[in-house]
């Protein structure tokens, strides 16, 4: 499960001071990786791993920008690959953190956990959904951090509408682990679609936890239990029905929220859209 920060319109000193320090994090002997899009840092006793991830965000680049069009502006992301569990990254978390100022990227940093780590090797346990804490979780992992920028990316620089993080917390803790598990390698993509063959993912839970649909102020809204667990069934299920193309056309809605853009995006009611759902579920 990934935790995200975002700050907007912060003073610029601010901003490169908090950026050099998130780059000091790793040991000064850590080893980087450059594009236009990303600083990857890794330590030089696990070359493979940084040699995987140097793929896996190239792959995440072109994904993002074939699915969503997204020209990438700013400062390139940190990505760090700690050697040791800390307080941003373990066995069962990662993280991202972001500023913005207008249209550019001020600074951006994604922490996780090294595949090499001794750690993984004794974590046991499965994720939130029930796949194994193996190297397809660790890729699909990866991608689903960092491209979560480009996903932000794609919302603040279209002219009008909403922003990606004033989205339901099931859409965008679902496309997100949407992208990174469809979009990583070819064996995640068959993980998390054998995860809703079996039933571990989707029918077990989302069919008790989805509730639809009138929300307190009058308007409508799709709700779960779980915006992680849940909201990758519901995106998922979203791709299926309308075409993958919907996410794209949802985060370039000019719309002013989410709930607008889904309606005029899909073309059906809340409701209509609901009981689709189910339906789906049950197959």
């Amino acid at each position: 499960m990934s935790i995200h920060t975002r700050t907007l319109a912060l003073a610029l000193l601010i901003l490169v001071s908090a950026h050099a320090a998130l780059a000091q994090e790793m040991p000064a002997d850590a080893v980087v990786a450059k594009t236009l899009e990303y600083e990857l840092y890794y330590m030089p006793q696990y070359r493979e791993d940084g040699e995987r991830a140097v793929v896996l965000l190239n792959g995440a680049v072109a994904a993002a920008k074939a699915k969503y069009g997204t020209t990438y502006r700013g400062t390139p992301c940190t990505v760090n690959l700690y050697p040791i569990p800390n307080g941003k990254a373990s066995t069962g978390s990662a993280s991202i953190s972001t500023s913005w100022s207008n249209k550019d990227l001020r600074s951006c940093s994604v922490h996780l956990l090294t595949w090499s780590a001794p750690e993984w090797r004794t974590a046991g346990g499965s994720s939130s959904w029930g796949d194994p804490k193996d190297i397809e979780y660790w890729n699909a992992m990866l991608v689903n951090e960092y491209i979560t920028v480009l996903q932000d990316m794609t919302t603040v620089q279209k002219p009008a509408g909403f922003l990606y993080y004033s989205s339901p917390g099931w859409f965008v803790q679902g496309l997100e682990a949407y992208d990174g598990y469809y979009h990583s390698t070819e064996a995640s993509l068959a993980r998390v679609r054998g995860l809703m063959r079996d039933g571990r993912l989707g029918v077990s839970k989302s069919q008790g936890y989805a509730i639809c649909c009138n929300k307190s102020d009058g308007g409508q809204a799709i709700g779960v239990k779980s915006d992680y667990t849940d909201g990758l069934a519901l995106v998922a299920f979203l791709a299926v029905q309308f075409g993958e193309d919907v996410h794209a056309r949802l985060l370039r809605s000019a719309r002013l929220t989410f709930e607008e853009a889904l309606t005029q995006e899909t073309g059906v009611s809340f409701d209509e859209l609901f009981q689709a759902y189910r339906v789906w579920l049950t197959q």
